[in-house]
């Protein structure tokens, strides 16, 4: 993101924001934090052991960790 700060507007400076850079279903299996924004970018789908991220579990359980609104 801050190769594009040009057109984000700096969302990295914002005090807001916070970049996780991990396991993202293991972390919100860890946590009980809520978000208003989750993005995840996993690979392709056929790579060995990315394919549990595209399961309708996986984005139910991502769905639950959104804050209202």
């Amino acid at each position: 993101a801050s190769w594009f700060e040009e057109v984000n507007g700096g969302v990295l400076g914002d005090p807001r924001v916070r970049v996780i850079v991990a396991d993202g279903r293991l972390h919100l299996a860890l946590t009980g934090e809520r978000y208003d924004v989750i993005v995840f970018e996993p690979s392709n789908p056929w790579i060995a052991g990315i394919g549990d991220l595209y399961t309708r579990e996986a984005f139910a359980h991502v769905r639950e960790r959104l804050a209202p609104g």
